[in-house]
């Protein structure tokens, strides 16, 4: 297809070589690019044409300003928490824009907590997603940490006691931490061991426990000791949220409850005959739920705000024994979990049948 007298047809190295000057304008113009602009951008002509950082930065601008409304519509398609995260780390206006519809969207498919601070998670068609681990922050790295908890992405970490040496402190915990599995973010909660009484800041009270047979005694600014089995959030600890941390502790034969919110210096302490014993908590519908795991009890704490963050206003034995006929009534020991599951607070009970009498 040679027309005569044009340059299809040519090849490029049979073009003319650069002159000295050309060859050095063209390594100042490679200079130029490789130091201060970005090398991709429109093609114009078929020639790449550099665009500077601020013309960049104003090209991601225009995704940071995506509505809300339209982020609602993507998350719809990201069941898994995980790429639910990964959508909120894009820049800070997406990661409002998120937080502004999580209130209309379907809970995301649940993690799978699993021992030295690994996780996995449901994919949409429910396998089971590869096992990946926290790195957990430098700040709060320690050796013989354990995971006590979870909420939303949020994992509950706690470490040994300095005070190991001692023999009262050797099964103790030390510090007590929330890190964001994915952003990395670290909350500092208060000690997990007091030795001082804060005599003017230092409260205690009692309730009586509806349908049941004791007192359940609060202490304020107490001394406590703890070994932390479960540790439940109210809601997300984002910043400006008023979540409640309970934890269930069980250090040296002394069952307690410990409860702390932002802005507290220490824990809030709760014992008493009726929940002493191994226990699983729930937040449910605005209240606190309080499962003895091996006596079948099960009771219900209101929670109100007061001058000095919050307080058990009310607390109720809602359930003494399982309905009958179930199979548990023929004997045996038997272990009891909460979860909560599509809105509702469900109840599972293990039972092990004996071999002998």
């Amino acid at each position: 297809m040679d027309s005569g007298g044009g340059n299809s047809g040519k090849q490029f190295d049979e073009m003319p070589p650069c002159s000295s000057d050309q060859e050095s304008l063209r390594r100042r113009s490679v200079a130029v690019m490789d130091s201060g602009c970005e090398r991709s951008g429109v093609m114009l002509d078929e020639m790449p044409q550099t665009r500077s950082r601020s013309e960049f930065d104003a090209g991601v601008s225009l995704w940071a300003g995506l509505l809300p409304d339209i982020l609602g519509v993507v998350l719809r398609f990201f069941p898994c928490l995980a790429d639910r995260a990964r959508l909120r780390s894009v820049c800070r206006q997406w990661r409002v824009g998120v937080q502004g519809c999580l209130h209309v969207l379907p809970p995301p498919l649940p993690i799978l907590v699993l021992p030295e601070f690994k996780f996995s998670s449901l994919s949409e068609k429910g396998e089971l997603m590869p096992v990946r681990c926290v790195s957990v922050p430098k700040e709060v790295a320690a050796d013989d940490l354990r995971c006590v908890g979870s909420f939303d992405g949020w994992l509950v970490g706690v470490t040994p006691s300095k005070k190991r040496n001692d023999k009262y402190y050797r099964d103790a915990d030390g510090e007590c931490f929330l890190v964001n599995a994915f952003s990395r973010k670290v909350i500092h909660l208060p000690p997990l061991s007091n030795s001082h009484y804060d005599y003017d800041a230092y409260s205690r009270k009692s309730l009586r426990v509806i349908n049941g047979c004791s007192e359940v005694h609060f202490g304020a600014n107490d001394v406590y000791t703890m070994s932390l089995c479960q540790v439940v959030l109210s809601a997300s600890p984002d910043p400006g949220s008023k979540y409640i941390v309970v934890a269930s502790s069980y250090h040296k034969g002394a069952p307690v409850l410990a409860l702390w919110q932002p802005g507290m210096t220490l824990w809030h302490v709760c014992s008493g005959v009726d929940i002493d014993g191994l226990k699983d908590l729930a937040f449910y519908q605005g209240k606190l739920y309080v499962l003895l795991r091996h006596r079948t009890r099960l009771f219900s704490c209101e929670l109100e705000e007061d001058d000095r963050g919050f307080i058990v206003s009310r607390i109720e034995c809602c359930l003494t024994e399982l309905p009958h006929n179930d199979p548990y009534q023929e004997g045996g020991a038997i272990s009891c979990n909460m979860v909560v599951w599509r809105g509702e607070l469900w109840l599972q009970v293990l039972s092990c049948q004996s071999a002998w009498s």
